[in-house]
């Protein structure tokens, strides 16, 4: 039912790691599965993987490399994969599950929660692109997608596998790729725009949590504290939400550390800004 992917270092497959091994702790009978280039690494813990080629990612990133494709690709393999009705949850890898039901129940689609409405105050990058570039937007399959639309977070995506949501997830991988060529510089959330606006025009959306939370905002900070622990104790952590607690504000503390700005924040933003860069030349040639 559970669903994350970790393809990469270790340092990845952590924090994947903490967050199946916190959804084993509450809902032991819960199926876990983690799509990664390590299955070695979660196997021991009876978390169930599915190989992930260098091949596939290279292909779900496609066409400029856009690493958060690859959750809509493995979404749309993994429900070819099981029968229909299958419920599915998928999770990033930096979740921990506080506990809870975590059930579907009759919700056609879930998504974490509602991040606000697009507009000046809220991704005004891509609230002007959609102002900006209406015209188009109105000529493409998109017709519709305009500014003042609701913007759900893709930390969890909760669904049942039917003809229609693969057919949803199909067209949300061209979806995010019409978006990563025409608006590169918002690529950070390329997928979450696809996969949130055609689910609300589909089947609608519910914000729901679902006992999960992402710490999104501090996940590079989490990832630097976990690769100086040892296994053992990530397991005592996914047990043990106290302890969670006190790793979240380590990783708080962290992030406001002035060395660690001056570092490792500053090589992720130039990290960031030159990739930015490298998309917007090759969107450009695309749409040339």
């Amino acid at each position: 039912m559970f669903v994350l992917h970790s393809y990469g270092g270790e340092v990845f497959a952590r924090q994947a790691l903490l967050s199946a091994l916190s959804i084993k702790a509450r809902k032991p009978e819960a199926t876990v599965t983690v799509y990664t280039n390590r299955p070695s690494f979660f196997t021991p813990y009876g978390i169930d993987t599915r190989p992930v080629t260098k091949a596939e990612i290279a292909w779900m990133q496609a066409p400029l490399g856009y690493k958060h494709g690859v959750k809509i690709g493995l979404l749309l393999r993994h429900a070819l994969e099981n029968p229909p009705g299958t419920p599915i949850v998928y999770i990033d890898s930096d979740t921990y599950f506080r506990g809870g039901e975590a059930e579907l129940g009759d919700r056609p689609f879930v998504m974490h929660n509602l991040d606000g409405i697009v507009g000046e105050e809220f991704y005004p990058r891509l609230n002007r692109f959609l102002i900006e570039q209406r015209a188009a937007i109105e000529a493409s399959p998109y017709a519709g997608l305009a500014t003042g639309y609701q913007m759900f977070n893709s930390g969890l995506l909760g669904f049942r596998v039917t003809p229609e949501t693969i057919r949803f997830l199909h067209d949300a991988k061209i979806a995010s790729d019409w978006l990563c060529v025409r608006l590169p510089a918002q690529y950070d959330w390329m997928e979450q725009i696809a996969l949130g606006w055609l689910a609300q025009q589909r089947f609608g959306v519910v914000a729901d949590p679902m006992g999960f939370e992402h710490y999104w905002g501090c996940n590079t900070e989490v990832a630097a504290l976990l690769s100086k622990k040892s296994l053992e104790e990530i397991q005592a952590i996914a047990k043990d939400t106290a302890a969670f607690d006190t790793l979240l504000k380590e990783a708080e503390a962290l992030r406001n550390d002035f060395w660690h700005k001056i570092t490792t924040l500053r090589k992720k933003r130039w990290n960031r800004s030159l990739f930015r860069r490298l998309l917007i030349r090759k969107a450009r040639k695309l749409r040339d």
